[in-house]
């Protein structure tokens, strides 16, 4: 298996993970947007962007800098980038987005609403760590993206990874390095699994329920089928979320 983040159509492929979704949300190239959360790892980084269109989020400017990344465009208020860093992004001559402070949108959501003009599917980097409120407003502006007609296929770093599945989506994910947890999370309320293969514990028309959060802490099934997961959703959005220790 290639292992640059390099997708086309459904195809997304991670330095832990190779990830198909079908049907596919579109056959362009895959935007990664690089946010201002925990930094993902330089050579992870440097590894995942060859081969896509780049754009920082406000302190993500400096996430891509540290990776040897520069990035096509700069989309944020500012609020968190060094002087220095919005220095080297006009002496390289990119692009910048930048809004008031007091706005309604976070950066990110501002992000994924300029990616709705191009209908890319967009991966999300850089949008762990930290507080609690940021990263439950990341993860569920991905469902609020969709309405955008942003189909969001991953949110990811070096250690935590979730794709938001929508009705009628399946996924297969091969593993480079198996994750130490496996869980399915419900987006947005409920939703229905028609199937999940090559975990411990597999699932078969089941409802999940926002309030009732139980799928949680699975595993691959190591020597019975585990080294390649599928999932089946049938209605609401699943979050397929994966964990890597250290």
């Amino acid at each position: 298996m290639d292992s640059r983040g390099v997708s086309r159509g459904g195809r997304v492929l991670l330095p832990q993970v190779e990830v198909e979704i079908f049907p596919a949300p579109s056959d362009e190239a895959t935007l990664l947007l690089v946010a201002g959360g925990r930094a993902p790892e330089t050579e992870w980084l440097r590894t995942l962007s060859a081969g896509m269109t780049v754009w920082a989020v406000d302190r993500g400017a400096e996430h891509c800098f540290a990776a040897g990344v520069v990035p096509e465009r700069f989309i944020g208020d500012a609020d968190s980038i060094s002087q220095g860093s919005l220095a080297r992004l006009e002496r390289t001559g990119v692009p910048r987005l930048v809004v008031d402070a007091d706005k309604d949108l976070t950066d990110l959501q501002l992000a994924l609403r300029e990616a709705s003009h191009s209908h890319r599917m967009v991966m999300v980097t850089g949008c762990w760590g930290g507080r609690y409120d940021h990263t439950a407003s990341a993860v569920h502006s991905a469902l609020w993206a969709r309405d955008w007609g942003v189909p969001v296929t991953v949110y990811a770093d070096q250690q935590e990874m979730l794709i938001p599945l929508g009705p009628q989506q399946v996924c297969a994910a091969g593993w480079h390095r198996f994750p130490s947890a496996v869980s399915l999370l419900p987006l947005g309320g409920s939703c229905h699994i028609l199937r999940l293969k090559g975990t411990f514990w597999e699932l078969a028309d089941t409802w999940l329920d926002i309030k009732k959060p139980y799928a949680v802490s699975n595993r691959p099934a190591l020597g019975r089928g585990g080294e390649l997961l599928e999932i089946e959703v049938g209605r609401g959005v699943a979050g397929l979320y994966g964990w890597w220790e250290g």
